[in-house]
């Protein structure tokens, strides 16, 4: 207890030496609580606009850019300071000084200029809401930058020739540059030099940036202080060679910086390094005493002000825990441990950031690269080398033409393909190891505060034995993530769209490891539904190994993610057991593109795992199989007093057999997953009623062409008692139960 007054008494002080930090710190917790608990009306209703409605807007270009994905020319554009919006001529709302802004896809041959105000026709898009666990939150993503909603199939209507010239020439010069880039590089290269010095990540190869990102060291993709401070800082030195005044390279400085802004667009990582390094310039030329934390806090606090939606973004968080590693974490450790300022400083540097990243890390992508700590030691110097070399061939290539352009580029050439090389060659064999990856899935909120406690309870302790105390506290810090408090059965129907995909996990005990099957996964309406949802799903539970895959029938809207998920587990670090299908599938055209055959299986196939029994009611040996869905696995899945009925696309002979050829339990099923996604085909009084399921889960995507589930499925089941719950109305369903009582949560509340 005496130690723990002496750490609350430290950070008291702590508040009261930067008062900033400890508003900062106030405002911060502030928005957390009402994100947490505020309701968002910002909504297409909120604003008298519906999906897919065609409006006219008018606003201003913040910033565009031109693509080329399908051979022809596509603007994307983001419009702020929106005047009105209005529908076939009608006025809808007015959104005049705002710094809402809204996202615009269209083809156009007009040019536009930053600051022009326009007129534009399209089609409104909502951001798509995560209905996934795992899944990306385009909503959730844009709303906190401050987007309303997107234009699709938008046209150019009116274009003022007014524009904001001094943002424009900056959009110009950036566009020179890329072009120099692209004429110069590979297009690998290229397209990493470009998000590093522009921002523009459109030519970033994706399989490139996923390595990177893996490998922790992504953050060189992204504009962040790291790039404005070396760059800042060269200028700032090169300055005080010309013997320049401190006050006239203050203000050079930091006209370069902001006009450096406005030309790679402010992003939260941007914000706060321009706004630490004006804070730097302003302590220099006032000769004042620069604090690197009293800095992070204003630049915060001015953001969050500024747009306090931002308060929950990945970019945020990223760039600022960082920062509070370096200053907070990395000084007092060095400090209270260690008291230098040698050799092993920039191992300290770079673990720290990485361990007050992690927690943001294990939260959007469930997994960390833990060999990030010591790639980032050359990682780091390397990366200015390649700026001045990427800076040296922009330069060059702008003032010379013809060879000998080629001839006095050849050296920054070279030295950006080497350093490039490295980083690729260096992650690619930290990846292939697997050694280095920490996956135990998203935290829970508990875990991250006791993270935080320990690690600052690490770096503030100065009691006996003060080293080993320090770094089992760090030790503890880390593993605390590895706690996974489960027990019971979990059965989660992943909202996939139009298709099928069940994930089951059990684990005895607490102590028990858990066992995860899969009951199908593909879809019609999703795409890639195995890359993006069934994998980020396995990934946000902390799935490494999966015991079992049971594929009902070959259907595309059944199987294609499950042939996704066999091709990636080996990159994805996913060990997948034995599959099984029905035996007159094995052959099957439909399952040509799984890297491995799956095993055979029909009724009466039982397989256990402890307390859990799967067993194979239907479909019997020599099935028919000219109608795939009538021959769908019909399986049984049980634990202590909890019985669920798995289906596939079972239609109305599958159901017929099994209701005159299987027992009828004497006891009500306690969930039925609805046959065919709730196709009038199947689902027949008698089925249900043999049944006599308490709960229906339903399968399907919202507005599906195939009008699933039909009204007539939802009345039989509702005539039963049965609790529906449906994946298009609530995104995907999670039942747990401990063997006797039952509980359901929705993804969609």
């Amino acid at each position: 207890m005496k130690y723990m007054r002496n750490i609350i008494g430290r950070i008291l002080q702590v508040c009261r030496i930067r008062p900033i930090c400890a508003l900062c710190a106030f405002w911060v917790v502030v928005l957390l609580i009402i994100d947490m608990f505020g309701e968002d009306d910002r909504g297409l209703s909120g604003f008298g606009l519906k999906e897919g409605e065609y409006i006219y807007l008018e606003g201003v270009v913040k910033d565009f850019s031109y693509i080329s994905p399908y051979g022809e020319r596509m603007l994307t554009a983001d419009i702020g300071d929106i005047w009105h919006v209005a529908s076939g001529g009608e006025h809808i709302c007015r959104f005049g000084g705002s710094n809402l802004r809204v996202k615009v896809d269209f083809v156009s041959d007009e040019e536009l200029k930053s600051g022009s105000r326009i007129r534009i026709k399209g089609k409104v898009s909502e951001f798509k809401k995560a209905t996934c666990p795992g899944q990306f939150d385009a909503y959730a993503y844009y709303r906190g930058r401050g987007y309303l909603f997107e234009l699709k199939n938008a046209d150019l209507v009116a274009n003022s020739r007014k524009y904001n010239v001094y943002a424009q020439a900056a959009h110009d010069i950036a566009a020179k540059g890329e072009r120099i880039l692209d004429t110069y590089l590979s297009e690998d290269a290229s397209g990493v030099i470009k998000a590093m010095l522009f921002g523009d990540k459109t030519d970033l190869d994706r399989d490139l940036k996923e390595l990177y990102r893996k490998n922790g060291i992504a953050h060189i993709l992204a504009i962040s202080g790291l790039h404005i401070s070396f760059l800042a800082m060269l200028l700032y030195r090169i300055l005080a060679r010309m013997y320049a005044g401190i006050k006239t390279r203050a203000i050079i400085c930091e006209a370069a910086i902001i006009s450096y802004g406005i030309m790679v667009g402010f992003s939260p990582s941007t914000f706060r390094a321009i706004c630490m390094f004006s804070i730097f310039l302003l302590s220099k030329a006032l000769k004042r005493t620069y604090d690197m934390l009293s800095a992070m806090s204003t630049a915060l606090i001015l953001l969050l002000i500024y747009r306090p939606t931002l308060i929950t973004d990945t970019g945020l968080m990223l760039s600022f825990a960082a920062i509070f590693g370096v200053g907070f974490f990395h000084a007092r450790f060095i400090k209270s441990i260690y008291n230098f300022k040698g050799k092993l400083a920039p191992l300290s540097v770079s673990f720290f950031v990485f361990m007050s990243t992690m927690p943001v890390m294990l939260c959007s992508y469930y997994e960390v690269s833990i060999i990030s700590v010591f790639l980032n030691l050359f990682v780091v110097p390397l990366m200015s080398v390649l700026l001045v070399a990427a800076l040296a061939l922009i330069v060059t290539g702008t003032v010379f033409d013809g060879s000998v352009a080629y001839t006095v580029t050849f050296i920054p050439v070279k030295v950006i393909e080497v350093i490039l090389l490295i980083y690729e060659k260096s992650c690619r064999l930290a990846d292939s190891t697997g050694l280095f990856k920490y996956a135990p899935g998203h935290p829970f909120m508990w875990q991250i505060v006791i993270y935080y406690i320990l690690l600052t309870f690490a770096v503030l302790y100065k009691g006996k034995r003060k080293v080993f105390v320090s770094l089992s506290c760090i030790a503890a810090a880390f593993l605390i993530f590895i706690i996974r408090p489960y027990c019971g059965l979990d059965v989660i129907m992943l909202d996939i769209g139009q298709g099928d995909c069940m994930l089951i996990r059990y684990s005895e005990s607490i102590f028990d490891k858990t066992s995860v099957y899969i009951i199908d996964c593909g879809s019609s309406s999703a795409k890639a539904v195995g890359e993006k949802r069934l994998i980020p799903a396995l990934k946000y539970y902390g799935v490494g190994k999966i015991k079992g895959i049971f594929i009902t029938h070959p259907d595309s809207d059944h199987v294609n993610g499950l042939a996704e998920l066999t091709s990636l587990s080996q990159q994805e670090g996913i060990k997948i057991g034995n599959l099984y299908t029905f035996e007159g599938f094995i052959n099957h055209e439909g399952l040509a593109d799984f890297a491995v055959k799956p095993f055979p299986v029909s009724s009466g196939a039982l397989f256990s795992d402890k307390g859990l029994n799967i067993c194979v009611l239907y479909p019997y040996k020599g099935c028919d199989i000219s109608d795939v869905n009538e021959a769908s696995l019909i399986m049984d899945v049980s634990y202590k007093d909890f019985h669920m009925l798995t289906t596939g696309d079972a239609g109305r002979v599958s159901e017929s057999y099994v209701v005159n050829n299987v027992k009828r339990p004497d006891y009500r099923y306690s969930v039925i997953k609805v046959p065919h996604h709730g196709s009038d085909s199947s689902s027949t009084e008698e089925f249900i009623n043999w049944a006599d399921p308490v709960i229906a889960l339903i399968s399907c995507a919202l507005n599906n062409s195939y009008g699933h589930p039909h009204p007539e499925v939802i009345k039989r089941y509702e005539v039963t008692g049965a609790d529906i719950y449906r994946t298009d109305a609530e995104g995907t369903l999670t039942l747990h139960t401990d063997g006797m009582s039952v509980s359901v949560n929705t993804y969609i509340k």
